[in-house]
Protein backbone atom coordinates (compact mmCIF):
# COMPACT_ATOMS: atom_id res chain seq x y z
CA UNK A 1 0.00 0.00 0.00
CA UNK A 2 2.86 2.46 1.03
CA UNK A 3 4.07 1.81 -2.81
CA UNK A 4 0.59 3.05 -4.31
CA UNK A 5 0.74 5.86 -2.34
CA UNK A 6 4.52 6.84 -2.87
CA UNK A 7 3.73 6.62 -6.17
CA UNK A 8 0.41 8.96 -6.89
CA UNK A 9 2.13 11.15 -4.64
CA UNK A 10 4.82 11.84 -7.63
CA UNK A 11 2.19 12.52 -10.05
CA UNK A 12 0.80 15.63 -8.90
CA UNK A 13 4.96 16.88 -8.59
CA UNK A 14 5.40 15.50 -12.12
CA UNK A 15 3.12 17.31 -13.85
CA UNK A 16 3.60 20.54 -12.22
CA UNK A 17 7.55 20.17 -12.97
CA UNK A 18 6.48 19.87 -16.93
CA UNK A 19 4.12 22.69 -16.57
CA UNK A 20 6.79 24.71 -15.20
CA UNK A 21 9.23 23.66 -18.41
CA UNK A 22 6.27 24.63 -21.03
CA UNK A 23 5.93 27.74 -19.51
CA UNK A 24 9.15 28.46 -19.46
CA UNK A 25 9.71 27.85 -23.26
CA UNK A 26 10.42 30.75 -24.99
CA UNK A 27 7.71 32.38 -26.92
CA UNK A 28 8.15 31.93 -31.01
CA UNK A 29 9.73 34.91 -32.31
CA UNK A 30 7.90 38.07 -34.18
CA UNK A 31 8.27 37.92 -37.72
CA UNK A 32 10.58 40.27 -38.79
CA UNK A 33 9.73 44.02 -40.05
CA UNK A 34 7.99 43.72 -43.24
CA UNK A 35 6.62 39.97 -43.07
CA UNK A 36 3.38 39.67 -44.50
CA UNK A 37 0.28 37.42 -42.64
CA UNK A 38 0.36 33.82 -43.62
CA UNK A 39 -1.82 34.00 -46.30
CA UNK A 40 -0.20 36.41 -48.04
CA UNK A 41 3.33 34.13 -47.75
CA UNK A 42 1.38 31.13 -50.25
CA UNK A 43 1.17 33.86 -53.74
CA UNK A 44 5.03 34.20 -54.07
CA UNK A 45 6.68 31.57 -51.67
CA UNK A 46 7.62 32.44 -47.96
CA UNK A 47 9.23 35.51 -46.84
CA UNK A 48 12.76 35.38 -47.57
CA UNK A 49 14.02 36.16 -43.87
CA UNK A 50 17.33 36.13 -45.25
CA UNK A 51 17.24 38.01 -48.12
CA UNK A 52 20.13 40.15 -46.91
CA UNK A 53 22.16 37.26 -46.78
CA UNK A 54 21.02 36.23 -50.29
CA UNK A 55 21.05 39.35 -52.21
CA UNK A 56 25.28 39.18 -50.33
CA UNK A 57 25.96 35.86 -51.58
CA UNK A 58 24.20 37.13 -55.32
CA UNK A 59 26.45 40.46 -55.54
CA UNK A 60 29.50 38.28 -54.30
CA UNK A 61 28.66 35.83 -57.38
CA UNK A 62 27.91 38.19 -60.05
CA UNK A 63 29.66 41.43 -59.68
CA UNK A 64 33.25 40.94 -60.96
CA UNK A 65 35.07 43.36 -58.16
CA UNK A 66 32.83 42.77 -55.37
CA UNK A 67 34.97 43.74 -52.63
CA UNK A 68 34.65 47.36 -54.50
CA UNK A 69 30.78 47.08 -54.03
CA UNK A 70 29.01 49.92 -51.06
CA UNK A 71 25.08 49.00 -50.75
CA UNK A 72 23.76 52.09 -49.96
CA UNK A 73 20.16 51.35 -49.27
CA UNK A 74 18.40 47.87 -49.25
CA UNK A 75 14.63 47.68 -48.14
CA UNK A 76 12.78 45.26 -47.11
CA UNK A 77 11.30 42.18 -49.07
CA UNK A 78 7.18 43.50 -50.03
CA UNK A 79 4.82 41.59 -51.69
CA UNK A 80 4.35 42.65 -55.61
CA UNK A 81 2.64 41.23 -58.62
CA UNK A 82 4.51 41.48 -62.04
CA UNK A 83 3.62 43.99 -64.11
CA UNK A 84 5.98 42.73 -67.44
CA UNK A 85 7.01 39.12 -68.43
CA UNK A 86 10.28 38.18 -67.65
CA UNK A 87 10.29 34.46 -69.57
CA UNK A 88 14.36 34.44 -69.20
CA UNK A 89 13.69 34.01 -65.00
CA UNK A 90 10.82 32.02 -65.57
CA UNK A 91 8.01 34.74 -64.33
CA UNK A 92 4.89 36.08 -66.39
CA UNK A 93 2.86 39.33 -65.42
CA UNK A 94 0.77 38.56 -63.00
CA UNK A 95 2.60 36.57 -60.50
CA UNK A 96 3.40 37.16 -56.81
CA UNK A 97 6.61 38.37 -55.52
CA UNK A 98 8.99 39.45 -53.36
CA UNK A 99 10.37 42.51 -54.22
CA UNK A 100 13.58 44.41 -52.83
CA UNK A 101 15.25 47.53 -54.11
CA UNK A 102 19.08 47.76 -53.85
CA UNK A 103 20.85 51.08 -53.97
CA UNK A 104 24.87 50.22 -54.61
CA UNK A 105 27.96 52.21 -56.21
CA UNK A 106 31.08 51.77 -56.52
CA UNK A 107 33.42 52.78 -53.72
CA UNK A 108 36.10 55.27 -54.83
CA UNK A 109 34.04 56.22 -57.92
CA UNK A 110 32.48 59.10 -59.36
CA UNK A 111 29.38 57.48 -61.16
CA UNK A 112 26.18 57.94 -59.87
CA UNK A 113 24.05 55.28 -57.64
CA UNK A 114 22.89 52.50 -59.31
CA UNK A 115 19.57 50.57 -58.14
CA UNK A 116 18.04 47.38 -58.69
CA UNK A 117 15.02 45.83 -57.92
CA UNK A 118 15.60 41.64 -56.62
CA UNK A 119 12.66 39.70 -57.10
CA UNK A 120 12.48 36.44 -55.01
CA UNK A 121 9.99 33.38 -55.68
CA UNK A 122 9.92 29.97 -53.47
CA UNK A 123 12.70 31.84 -51.35
CA UNK A 124 15.01 32.02 -54.00
CA UNK A 125 16.47 34.88 -56.51
CA UNK A 126 14.85 34.80 -59.85
CA UNK A 127 15.48 38.11 -61.02
CA UNK A 128 17.91 41.29 -60.91
CA UNK A 129 16.69 43.85 -62.62
CA UNK A 130 19.16 47.27 -63.22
Amino acid sequence: MNAMNAGCGRRPVGLLLLFAIACAAPAPSPPPPGAPAAAEESAAGPYPADYETRILTWLRVHEPDADSVEILSLSAPQLRTLAEDLPEQGLTQGEAVWETVLVTRRKASAAPPRSARVLFRDGVIRAVLR
